[in-house]
């Protein structure tokens, strides 16, 4: 587990969100794949829309403040 502290560089932390975003997104994705109830089915599906959408945005930052400063 990567610290996240004051001493940080900013492309780290991002980096290690990105990290992060996409475990739980695999996570949620064979928790969905696994369940039966159509409730937690569709909660899942949720929380996948959203990871996706974390995982575009942090990626975005990255690309266009992160590599622009390379």
């Amino acid at each position: 587990m990567s610290i996240i502290d004051e001493h940080v560089k900013a492309v780290d932390a991002i980096r290690i969100a990105i990290k992060r975003e996409k475990e739980t997104l695999d996570y949620y994705t064979k928790a969905e794949s696994v369940v039966n109830d159509a409730g937690a089915k569709k909660m899942f599906e949720h929380l996948i829309h959203h990871s996706k959408e974390h995982i575009r945005l942090l990626e975005e930052e990255y690309d266009l403040n992160i590599m622009s400063e390379m």
